[in-house]
């Protein structure tokens, strides 16, 4: 009269179980093939990995459907359940998978098994573009540093053309020349790293042996930072934090996004308080369509809007990130709020204890980690890279300050010229 579930169900006999899930790869994922003029799905990822364990320990058939929504779902207040969460809580399927994060509100709608892996939340946009290089030859110093160095340069010259005119009254000695003779020495020293100078007075020649020593200082400072700074490309600030959200929204004006629907949502909209309830304030609640999207349809929306954050789960961002070419994304360096994810069956459905069981073997077993490097090195092996070199050649963007400058002394000399010409 009381029959063992553990007996009943260890050998389901061949029973067909409806599962219902969302494209969340590596944990799930489906795409739609055609063979010999047939479409159908073909499904794979770790829970399928997992699915086909329980399947085959158990003998159990699985019929895998898409949500009808292509969302996660949760119970509403309404006492209505939404997504694949929802097919669960109406009976239309058996089994919901593909990062089925457990919460408090799901857990109403549906019986979780025990959770298989953790999972947290991260920002994803587009892999920052390399800053404004025009004036980079100007980089290595501070314009304070350029200041002084101009400010140097022009004292030198009134003091080397102040001691030539005291020699010459009070010591009837020859001058090193006039303030043009001994400006273009000064400018030619600090370009050239040297110069021959004959001066006869060791007042000169103290300032000059003062002079190259600075210059030389100041040359190869410049030359080794200049160096640096082509070599290693510099790029705009990028969105790691929730603490960078107000800044990128309201100042720079990205857009604030996440799956609807999703556990990433209901986390921002129920928060009470901090920085959660903070960042909700920063979705678009006029146009909700801009904010929350399909989570299937993610991760093409940050390569399609420039100016585009998502919060989604980090395994799925590096994962999108190894599909799409990983040099097209930035994934935030501080992720937040774990995410416990299982599978939500039916309330009160038999077989759960021996999924339990199973699920728990599995994961002493270290086959989830397995399953999950196996998932990603297929979609590294599936989009091979090019290795990048290790030779940078320096571009055009880098050096146009000084073509600037060239250009710049062509127009000087241009309105000089026609001033002598006419004048």
């Amino acid at each position: 009269m009381m029959p063992d579930n553990h007996l009943l169900y260890s050998n389901m006999e061949g029973r067909t179980l409806k599962i219902g899930a969302n494209n969340a790869a590596p944990l799930f994922s489906f795409e739609s093939v055609t063979i010999d003029g047939v479409t159908r799905d073909q499904f794979s990822g770790i829970d399928l990995s997992i699915l086909k364990t329980l399947s085959a320990v158990l003998n159990f058939t699985f019929e895998i459907q898409r949500s009808i929504d292509n969302t996660w779902g949760d119970l509403q207040d309404n006492g209505k359940a939404t997504g694949v969460i929802g097919m669960v809580y109406r009976d239309e399927i058996d089994v919901a998978l593909a990062h089925m994060t457990i919460t408090k509100t799901r857990a109403m709608a549906a019986d979780f098994t025990h959770l298989y892996y953790q999972d947290t939340i991260s920002i994803l946009s587009q892999a920052p573009s390399i800053s404004n290089r025009t004036f980079a030859v100007f980089s290595p110093f501070q314009p304070m540093v350029w200041a002084l160095i101009i400010l140097a340069t022009l004292f030198l010259c009134l003091i080397l053309k102040t001691l030539s005119m005291v020699t010459e009254s009070r010591m009837g000695q020859t001058s090193t020349g006039s303030l043009q003779v001994i400006s273009f020495n000064v400018f030619r020293t600090i370009i050239n790293q040297g110069n021959l100078i004959s001066v006869s007075l060791w007042s000169h020649r103290c300032i000059f042996f003062a002079w190259y020593s600075f210059c030389m200082i100041i040359y190869a400072l410049y030359s080794g930072t200049l160096i640096a700074v082509l070599a290693i490309p510099s790029y705009e600030k990028p969105v790691d934090s929730l603490t960078d959200l107000p800044w990128a929204v309201l100042q720079e004006g990205y857009t604030l996004g996440t799956s609807r629907m999703s556990m990433m949502e209901f986390l921002f909209k129920y928060a009470t308080e901090g920085i959660y309830k903070e960042t909700w304030a920063l979705f678009n609640h006029e146009d909700r369509d801009q904010s929350f999207i399909r989570g299937d349809t993610a991760y093409e929306e940050v390569l399609k809007r420039e100016k585009f954050l998502y919060i989604g789960p980090t395994l799925r961002a590096h994962t999108e990130a190894l599909r799409h070419g990983r040099e097209k994304f930035h994934i935030g360096k501080d992720s937040f709020s774990s995410m416990w994810i299982g599978y939500a069956c039916a309330r009160g459905a038999p077989f759960k204890k021996e999924f339990n069981r199973l699920i728990l073997r599995i994961l002493q077993a270290g086959l989830i980690i397995k399953w999950k490097d196996d998932e990603l090195r297929k979609m590294k092996k599936a989009r091979p890279g090019k290795a990048p070199s290790r030779q940078r050649p320096i571009k055009l963007i880098y050096m146009q300050a000084a073509f600037y400058v060239l250009l710049l002394g062509y127009t000087v000399s241009t309105f000089t010229f026609l001033l002598e010409r006419f004048h």
